[in-house]
């Protein structure tokens, strides 16, 4: 049977029950996959980001080995360096990102191990390249390839989100009943546009429903001229961009 058990919870002592289909006990597990995204039971996504590294390591292996010196003797300078990007954008780095909504509020020691593959792609294109006067340091290599870090990524993901949320793109009454407007019943010196609710621990300051909302209030902060309902989707994601693009 296909259907299983995952109790969500962040209590120490948990109640265990027993579910039945048509007489058949289901089996209870600690993680589940579902959409892509592996859930366990305290949602640290541990084990998802654990998926992800392996199988994105497999795919950056499978890239470099196909842009390797051929027969013929025709070697990776003789290829466009954007082609090379593209193929990691396309291959690698869409297996970092996927979801990342979602799994995004894990911790800082999880979510380094995505950035780790991505320096090790760039250090391996510096050393094709022959770049020698540029550092293997992460943060020399994101600047002399003009890419951003994965981190970035994930804010402009999370504030976008928001927006396609606001604008009916994604079409999910739930979340826009849990994602609503700041109404302050009081003038403040500064008040936010998305309310963002209180949280006692990092689970739940961390999650999308928490950190989103703050995030994007971050960026209007910054960007008072943008608008997130009058502006066009492509006028609002270039400024998001321009925003990202200072986060290192």
């Amino acid at each position: 049977m296909k259907c299983k058990v995952l109790s969500l919870s962040l209590r120490r002592n948990l109640t265990i029950g027993m579910y039945t289909v048509d007489g058949v006990t289901l089996e209870r597990v600690s993680v589940m996959r579902d959409l892509g995204v592996f859930l366990d039971e305290k949602l640290t996504f541990a084990d998802h980001i654990d998926k992800t590294v392996r199988k994105a390591n497999r795919a950056l292996g499978l890239l470099t080995r196909s842009f390797q010196t051929g027969k013929q003797g025709r070697s990776l300078q003789e290829c466009d360096i954007r082609s090379v990007m593209c193929a990691f954008n396309a291959n690698v780095r869409s297996i970092l990102e996927y979801c990342s909504v979602v799994w995004n509020g894990a911790a800082d020691t999880h979510l380094k191990r995505l950035e780790r593959v991505q320096h090790r792609f760039l250090m391996w294109l510096s050393y094709r390249y022959r770049k020698s006067d540029v550092s293997l340091q992460y943060d020399d290599l994101v600047r002399a390839f003009k890419v951003d870090m994965l981190a970035a990524r994930r804010v402009q993901h999370d504030i976008l989100f928001i927006r396609n949320v606001h604008h009916h793109a994604i079409d999910c009454s739930y979340l826009l009943e849990h994602m609503p407007i700041q109404a302050p019943t009081r003038t403040l010196r500064r008040s936010n546009v998305f309310y963002v609710p209180f949280g006692r621990i990092n689970t739940v300051k961390n999650s999308i429903f928490s950190r989103a909302p703050q995030r994007c209030n971050a960026f209007l902060a910054m960007h008072s001229d943008v608008d997130v309902w009058s502006d066009t989707k492509m006028a609002f994601r270039r400024r998001v961009m321009e925003y990202v693009g200072t986060i290192h």
